[in-house]
């Protein structure tokens, strides 16, 4: 007898265990570590790419040094970030730059033109958390520019790996 209770006693833990992340009629409200939560809410990610050369002036990182149209491009990105009804969740703006000059210097001034622009962004009135990253010349987007051509041609090709990028996380 005693251990037919057992049996029993054990069987009902185990369906218990098993059904302990479900709701009957939703009148059970259970939240065990183990239960994946079905109102999670899954963010979206957005990313905006500014080119550094339409942004700032060439090797720049000011606020002085960005350009009138960049401005304006600014003006209509937080324009659109602070009219929409989409929360905010986190902004990640990474700075690049392109291959002239030493890898300290590039990681330095693509993290100061990414602080740049989130300070621009604090200013403009974009209420999130931020982070603020430099992969300098590590993470290019070209790879046919011809380094034996004018310096010129070079850092007209190398244009693209120029960029700030904002990763701008999106609550559902």
């Amino acid at each position: 007898m005693k251990q037919n209770l057992y049996k029993v006693g054990f069987i009902l833990s185990i369906i218990l265990g098993l059904s302990a992340c479900s709701s009957v009629n939703n009148k059970w409200n259970v939240n065990n570590s183990w239960c994946k939560d079905t109102d999670e809410v899954t963010n979206t990610t957005e990313i905006v790419t500014l080119s550094t050369d339409a942004l700032f002036k060439f090797d720049g990182a000011s606020f002085a040094a960005i350009l009138p149209e960049a401005k304006e491009e600014l003006i209509k990105l937080t324009n659109t970030l602070n009219n929409s009804q989409i929360k905010i969740a986190k902004i990640i703006i990474v700075g690049h730059t392109d291959k002239l000059g030493s890898d300290d210097y590039n990681y330095r001034l693509g993290l100061a033109r990414a602080t740049t622009i989130k300070n621009y962004l604090i200013n403009a009135g974009i209420e999130t958390n931020y982070v603020v990253e430099s992969k300098g010349k590590l993470e290019p987007i070209t790879s046919t520019c011809d380094n034996s051509q004018s310096f010129d041609k070079v850092k007209a090709c190398l244009q693209p790996d120029r960029r700030v990028e904002l990763h701008i996380e999106k609550i559902k």
